[in-house]
């Protein structure tokens, strides 16, 4: 079993969302991120332009596809 490490006040370090930059945003933060609504994102969803994941009960777009569309241009 791995073992954590503690810092010099004996307890575990604290993973910061800096230190781990999420790998999927949620539907409404990756239209914001591309400047697209909600309807645009399905349909190039639809179209295959773009990559949608189900986690649990939410859909969320791979951060990867956002930086793929974004350098392509969306429309």
């Amino acid at each position: 079993m791995d073992t954590i490490e503690a810092n010099a006040t004996g307890r575990r370090p604290i993973d910061t969302p800096a230190a781990h930059p999420p790998k999927a945003r949620r539907v409404p933060e990756a239209c914001k991120a591309l400047g697209i609504s909600k309807a645009m994102l399905y349909k190039l969803a639809a179209r295959g332009k773009i990559r949608l994941v189900r986690i649990g009960g939410r859909t969320v777009v791979p951060e990867s596809e956002i930086d793929r569309l974004a350098s392509e241009g969306a429309r």
